[in-house]
């Protein structure tokens, strides 16, 4: 990895990983990359393909606010698309849509909330690695550098203020009428003892899975599939579709699988 990929303004995960690894004088691999991205600290963005959607707050106004306070955000999405969006910041908070769906959320100056809708798929952009986002992660190499100094003395580890001055940065990747932020719900404000509503989440891309699925068994001749058959067979139907590139669709396939094995074992 070039020393100067310091001045370089993103790097993706592999040249972080190669990065901090001659940084800190250790062996950091890619996975190391995503779990300190995701954790908040490394500081990057999600490179995407989205309209900018304005969500409605799904809850009673007291209902809301109870939950508001422990950091879950009820909401809906409207018709109303206010631009584009070609990359998100990261971290940021999530909201959930229906109470069943994360997604990745924006605020303007009034408070008021966005989501991403991806253009080809239809479907709004959440964290998680079954999304296929981490495949698209840009990473700040200033974040890299300040986690290497920190890394490398003995200190306690800092605490990570930067995420709420994050909320005040304006992101420069959307093209909208208005100015947007990244939506940031602050640790520090939550109240103890708030009964809370358990959403039960669904990602998107496990749906895209199953109707990828069904559209292979449909096929009047079919072949004998094994998994990386059926893997390819998905990744060419859909190409470029996020939530099913190789590498998701293998990490769902083995979830799935685990999960089935842990079932069959309790029955």
């Amino acid at each position: 990895m070039s020393k100067l990929s310091k001045y370089r303004s993103v790097v993706n995960i592999s040249d972080a990983a190669k990065m901090l690894s001659r940084l800190i004088d250790e062996e950091v691999t890619e996975d190391d990359i995503e779990e300190l991205f995701n954790s908040g600290w490394l500081i990057g963005h999600y490179q995407c393909n989205a309209a900018i959607i304005r969500l409605d707050l799904m809850l009673e106004p007291d209902m809301h606010e109870q939950q508001a306070a422990i950091g879950n955000y009820f909401v809906t999405p409207t018709d109303e698309e206010i631009g584009h969006c070609f990359a998100i910041h990261y971290p940021v908070s999530e909201v959930l849509l229906h109470g069943r769906f994360r997604s990745l959320a924006l605020k303007d100056a009034e408070g008021n909330i966005f989501g991403v809708r991806d253009r080809e798929t239809g479907v709004f952009i959440g964290s998680s690695e079954e999304d296929g986002l981490l495949e698209e992660v840009r990473i700040e190499p200033e974040s890299i550098l300040e986690f290497a100094k920190h890394a490398n003395n003995d200190d306690a580890p800092p605490e990570q203020q930067y995420l709420s001055k994050q909320s005040k940065i304006a992101n420069k990747w959307c093209l909208s009428d208005r100015e947007l932020f990244p939506f940031y719900v602050s640790d520090f404000d939550r109240k103890p003892n708030m009964p809370e509503i358990i959403p039960v989440i669904e990602r998107p891309s496990s749906q895209l899975i199953i109707a990828s699925l069904l559209d292979i068994i449909k096929e009047p001749k079919r072949t004998n599939y094994n998994q990386t058959s059926i893997i390819s067979e998905i990744v060419e139907r859909n190409p470029g579709i996020r939530g099913l590139s190789e590498s998701s669709l293998s990490k769902a396939f083995a979830l799935a699988k685990q999960i089935s094995e842990d079932a069959k074992r309790v029955t």
